[in-house]
């Protein structure tokens, strides 16, 4: 159960990708606890169940409106 990191580890352990290189998407604190746990990147999304200040509080930095958004936000990460 989130915020405990097994699953999202699990998950990138399968796809065979390093937790560093992967983008865990969230809508809430716990999704961002959980991101940051598995030591993964993380993006808040401001809709959904989640507020923003919490994510935030959570120690999430980067933040979309739109699921348009989403993928301008990885083309960006993907040219860094």
């Amino acid at each position: 159960k989130k915020p405990d990191p097994f699953a999202a580890r699990l998950i990138a352990e399968k796809f065979n990708v390093e937790n560093q290189n992967v983008l865990f998407v969230g809508d809430s604190y716990v999704d961002i606890k959980t991101g940051k746990a598995a030591g993964m990147k993380t993006l808040g999304v401001t809709w959904g169940y989640g507020q923003l200040e919490p994510m935030k509080e959570a120690g999430c930095s980067d933040f979309i409106a739109t699921t348009n958004e989403l993928l301008e936000f990885i083309k960006l990460k993907i040219e860094e």
